[in-house]
């Protein structure tokens, strides 16, 4: 694991999630930590005390990345690219 800063923290242990992981954050004074899913659109919830997972999420989402909490509100802020199956590879679509 690494940190914002590029420096490396030491795996004292691991939990199989049912996707792929990447981005992570800790919640709730560290008493919860949200996983991103690297290549889809789930967030898995996870009681690090007893490396159980409590939820795994589905989002209208993709290629989720920078998860952050709101500096005022009770909310988890992140970027997303967001798919259409309505969208064609067309200068327009790619474009807007």
């Amino acid at each position: 694991l690494s940190e914002p800063n590029g420096s490396l923290r030491e795996v004292t242990r691991t939990i199989r999630l049912p996707f792929a992981p990447r981005e992570m954050l800790f919640i709730d004074a560290a008493s919860r930590l949200i996983v991103a899913d690297a290549f889809g659109n789930r967030l898995a919830v996870i009681d690090p005390s007893t490396d159980r997972i409590e939820s795994v999420r589905e989002l209208p989402a993709h290629g989720i990345r920078q998860l952050r909490l709101h500096p005022t509100k009770p909310r988890l802020v992140m970027t997303h690219q967001m798919l259409s199956r309505l969208a064609h590879t067309t200068f327009d679509d790619v474009h807007w």
